[in-house]
């Protein structure tokens, strides 16, 4: 992986590789779905199927894909302006629906 110095994406990268190993989590059976910015370069390093969304979209993408496919762990990346500006309302809503993911 190639991240800026200092980043803090290396290590969440790191963690959620490791919990997806832990967890002995087939390639096949995990969705990673990522907004834009630097935290949808992570969908990348993950041997998964995946989808680079629109800014502020990842979440209700996510949901979609969960619940079209109930036997997939989907995981959800998304930055503070792609989680918290544009996608507040997706954020919000998605607490709310409370689908099995991450």
């Amino acid at each position: 992986p190639n991240w800026c110095p200092g980043c803090g994406h290396y290590g969440v990268q790191a963690a959620i590789t490791d919990a997806v190993v832990a967890k002995n989590i087939p390639p096949e059976k995990l969705a990673v779905i990522s907004g834009i910015g630097c935290s949808s370069r992570i969908g990348g390093y993950f041997y998964a199927y995946g989808a680079h969304t629109t800014h502020g979209r990842a979440l209700p993408y996510a949901q979609g894909v969960k619940l079209a496919n109930q036997d997939l762990e989907v995981i959800a990346f998304s930055g503070d302006g792609d989680a918290f500006a544009i996608g507040m309302g997706h954020t919000i809503h998605a607490f709310k629906r409370n689908v099995n993911m991450t």
